[in-house]
């Protein structure tokens, strides 16, 4: 029964014991990255911990329960890589010397329990930053990821586990006060406590809320402040030590003042899931269909009769017959796309599908804007890659790193290839330039209502992308010279150089001219329709490592080219063409290729006989290679994709 129990009760988890087991020896020591066996590059696991797999999280307690993993006085360091953010005086440092601009920073403070204050006027200096904390103000600094490597690299290994923006913010709070009144946030929320301690108090709902207690969940919007005395009863009152992790589901109430401790408290949250319901996907894919109902149906764009606006007009009982027929078809038709969907197993068609088209968008969105990984490998040495072929081997470690966007026209589907490429850590979630921000573009997870030491590895979005691509540009010369008077992509896109004024690269921002005279604005990279079934068999492949993963982890998941084409029906003229976009995919680090032999024997634990993998005999499903693209071209070295 008390088993049973745990599934509907918060949970305080010791990371030394199993909750609802007991209590075992402590078998493995503490490393350099938390417990043994654990790493920052496992990112949600991680966090969690030893005693709280991901899976019993997502049955447990995502989007239901509050969760506190406490590691007591041997964890105080798990959250180690963050150390350089775990002080005031670490932020201190960064305002003085420029590399954090004081516009990142709110201030507030809440002495009556219910209502937050903040200083009139705000901080526009470092000094006047530092004065107002010691009088007992607390701090929000916007996005910190932008300025440290580790805690970058964990955003983009948690938003590729979630293929959702994860944001974050640093609150620092001086000792004995309380920064923010009771409120709920319109994202799901992780804190690390990296430095002092919090007295959390979570609740369900607010008597001050016009709604039924059991509506009160999973709110779409952040509320205002909310009145101590209108809430429910706390579920769970932890007290957050460093080291310790507390998760709360979006639209939970809570309020954390730091009155048990002498020292300044400081935590990060990480926050993610914003509108990416339900309902968020019902309205896109309302929008998508309705757009394409709006060109085939006349009836559609008619006015609806004169006066039909007036109270008891005698056309409502007909409006609502022609919206009810609409409906209905719309039902109809995704209906029979939910039985396409499931009998092509993910490869939707084109014409109809309206889910998919919105799950595509809501993708693209998300690519465009998301922390790009970290590359594989790091050496100054420069690297060698293969052009791929038919019978070499291949996996996307992360397909959350690119998305394939259709378009139609006079009848014809058009696909581009959106990636991550060039976005920039320096403008993550958040424009660094104060004359290019129209508000604070963050997530307002535990902040505001509306707001939101190790070097660090190569990222993707540098020359090598850029002249992979070159062979691809070159074919599209002939589009673009019919078009002279357009602007042409320059070789080289923006990547993290100082002055980036966002993260869409060039590419993105390009008007694409259709076939048949119509101009639309299209992002991505155009590619050959037979290359669509390819990715999207890549992608159901993928095992959604980090893209930084050891050659030997993917191993087991390479599938040889020739298997891809088969599958995808491609035919031989077309082989050429996929092979030379999976090549450009592997140079830019988004695809990596597995040597033959170590494929098979991550796959059958054996080593096969070398011969047969490569570039030779590269002649599947009756494809011819040229001999020129068998010879092995260079990558530019790690550092020099840093430097860039």
């Amino acid at each position: 029964l008390c088993l049973a129990l745990t599934q509907y009760l918060p949970a305080t988890v010791d990371d030394c014991s199993a909750m609802g087991k007991p209590a075992k020896k402590k078998a493995q020591a503490l490393n350099g990255n938390g417990y043994a066996g654990s790493s920052p590059s496992e990112g949600l696991q991680w966090m969690l911990g030893p005693t709280v797999s991901v899976d019993k999280f997502r049955q447990d307690f995502y989007e239901k329960n509050p969760l506190h993993v406490k590691r007591g006085k041997e964890g105080a360091s798990y959250w180690h890589p963050f150390a350089h953010l775990a002080t005031p005086e670490a932020l201190f440092s960064m305002l003085d010397s420029g590399e954090v601009a004081v516009h990142r920073l709110n201030m507030f403070r809440c002495r009556d329990g219910s209502n937050k204050e903040t200083p009139q006027p705000p901080p526009s200096t470092a000094q006047e930053v530092r004065r107002l904390f010691s009088e007992g103000w607390s701090i929000q600094w916007l996005q910190p990821q932008q300025e440290s490597g580790p805690l970058a690299n964990l955003v983009s290994i948690l938003e590729s586990q979630f293929g959702s923006l994860v944001g974050v913010n640093a609150y620092l709070t001086p000792a004995k006060t309380q920064g923010l009144a009771p409120h709920w946030d319109d994202v799901d929320v992780f804190v690390l406590q990296l430095h002092g301690q919090k007295s959390w108090s979570l609740h369900r709902s607010s008597a001050a809320i016009p709604l039924p207690a059991e509506a009160q969940s999973l709110h779409r919007y952040g509320s205002g402040d909310l009145p101590l005395d209108s809430l429910s009863e706390a579920i769970l009152t932890p007290t957050v030590e460093a080291g310790d992790l507390l998760y709360f589901p979006r639209g939970m109430i809570h309020y954390a003042p730091n009155q048990g401790s002498d020292l300044p408290s400081v935590h990060l949250t990480a926050s993610t899931l914003q509108k990416q319901s339900v309902f968020d996907l019902l309205m896109k894919t309302f929008e998508e269909a309705m757009a394409n109902r709006w060109q085939k149906n006349e009836d559609l764009r008619k006015s609806i009769p004169w006066l039909s606006l007036s109270p008891g007009s005698q056309a409502y009982p007909s409006l609502c017959q022609t919206v009810s027929k609409e409906l209905a078809t719309l039902t109809k038709t995704l209906e029979d796309e939910a039985k396409r969907a499931e009998a092509a197993q993910g490869n939707p068609r084109v014409e109809g599908s309206f889910v998919a088209a919105a799950l595509r968008e809501i993708n693209a969105d998300f690519i465009r804007n998301r922390m790009p990984p970290r590359l594989q490998g790091s050496s100054d040495e420069e690297e060698e890659g293969s052009v791929v072929s038919p019978t070499s081997w291949v996996v996307l470690p992360d397909s959350s790193v690119l998305n394939l966007v259709a378009s139609t026209e006079m009848g014809e589907t058009y696909w581009r290839l959106v990636t991550c490429i060039n976005n920039s850590q320096l403008d993550h979630m958040m424009m660094r330039n104060p004359m290019g921000m129209m508000g604070q573009e963050a997530f307002g997870d535990d902040g505001d209502d509306d707001e939101e030491g190790e070097e660090e590895e190569p990222r993707i979005g540098d020359k090598a992308a850029a002249k992979a691509e070159a062979g691809k540009e070159k074919e599209e010369d002939k589009t673009k010279a019919e078009h002279k008077d357009e602007p042409q992509q320059e070789e080289d896109g923006e990547g993290e150089g100082e002055g980036d004024e966002g993260d869409e690269s060039e590419d993105e921002d390009e008007d694409m001219m259709m076939p048949g005279g119509g101009h639309q604005a299209v992002p991505g990279m155009a590619i050959d329709t037979q290359a669509v079934p390819v990715l999207f068999e890549l992608c159901n492949r993928s095992p959604r490592l980090a893209m930084a993963s050891k050659a030997s982890n993917l191993a087991k998941h390479a599938v040889e080219v020739n298997e891809l084409l088969k599958k995808a029906s491609v035919p031989s003229e077309s082989i050429p063409s996929v092979c030379s976009l999976l090549t450009q995919l592997a140079a830019q680090g988004i695809l990596q290729v597995v040597e033959a032999n170590d494929a098979d024997a991550g796959k059958n634990g054996k080593k096969r006989k070398k011969g047969g993998g490569g570039l030779a005999g590269s002649a599947g499903i009756g494809a011819s290679v040229p001999a020129s693209s068998a010879a092995n071209f260079k990558l530019p070295s790690a550092k020099k994709r840093k430097q860039r």
